[in-house]
């Protein structure tokens, strides 16, 4: 009778460890989603703010050309002689090559 009492908790023993070891591997992949879903979030989060003020920025830099390009041509050369600039024989200009679009997932129109 004593064995078979054994074997019985034993197999109790048995039973009730795999439950806790399956409650705990339960547990950890529970845990391990939740963070995996939250850096997701967080990360929509911070690219979002990152193109907004890239927006800005990209806003910023052309009002300042904007800015630029009616100042220069408001000037004329008997003021800049006046302020002391020189006469040059060759003339050089500068151009700039308009910035790419932004790669962005929502590209459907």
């Amino acid at each position: 009778m004593n064995t078979v009492c054994q074997k019985l908790y034993t197999k109790r023993i048995a039973g009730a460890l795999l439950l806790w070891i399956s409650a705990a591997i339960l547990i950890f992949f529970i845990c391990t989603y939740i963070a995996l879903v939250n850096k997701a979030v967080v990360h929509t989060a911070l690219r979002e703010d990152a193109v907004k003020e890239t927006r800005e920025l990209e806003q910023r830099v052309a009002t300042q050309e904007a800015s630029y390009a009616h100042i220069s041509q408001s000037l004329s050369k008997d003021t800049a002689l006046d302020s002391g600039f020189i006469d040059q024989p060759t003339t050089q200009f500068v151009t700039r090559v308009p910035a790419s679009p932004s790669v962005t997932f929502n590209t459907v129109q």
